[in-house]
């Protein structure tokens, strides 16, 4: 990494600090799948295996307790383009953050403009700007990879050793053992 890319990092963690400082901590509901009625998943795309996982957990959130599900990628990829990705997937492009590594938010209003009962990051790389999106999304649960830095962020943390479909059975597991 540069040091101009290190300082648009630094840059972008402090406006996501800054982001954080402002919010009010409501403490974390109870809720049960069958509670639920609108789910988020936002994720990463470094390959097309990423998006298959996220579509999995949509599909199961879907088939066995009929919940809305909205799902919002991120890809760097250069290779992975809106023409091979899935016609009906939210993805943010390279082109659509600002220089801090932060999305513009016309790009994300629509998504932030809605209230979700859980929202579940399935990134296990610790994306600053899928975090920063997570840290404006309103949600009565938030869920994410386990990181000293997303305590702020999230009501409930795994560890997934870096591996998003473990992630993703692990979520789908506890939510399950909570109904």
């Amino acid at each position: 990494m540069t040091f101009v890319d290190l300082f648009k990092h630094k840059l972008g963690q402090w406006a996501l600090n800054q982001k954080l400082s402002h919010q009010i901590n409501l403490p974390p509901c109870p809720l049960t799948l069958s509670d639920t009625q609108s789910i988020a998943i936002i994720f990463t795309i470094h390959q097309t295996e990423d998006i298959q996982s996220a579509l999995d957990l949509k599909n199961k959130l879907i088939q066995q307790h009929n919940i809305k599900t909205q799902l919002l990628g991120l890809s760097l990829n250069p290779n992975i383009t809106p023409k091979s990705l899935e016609p009906f997937l939210d993805i943010i492009f390279g082109q659509d953050l600002d220089w801090k590594h932060l999305p513009k938010l016309n790009r994300i209003a629509y998504f932030l403009n809605q209230s979700f009962d859980i929202l579940i990051n399935i990134d296990t790389t610790n994306s600053l700007t899928l975090n920063y999106i997570a840290a404006s999304v309103v949600a009565k649960i938030k869920i994410g990879h386990h990181h000293s830095k997303n305590q702020k962020i999230y009501s409930v943390m795994f560890d997934a050793q870096h591996h998003s479909d473990t992630l993703v059975n692990t979520i789908i597991h506890y939510l399950q053992l909570a109904t």
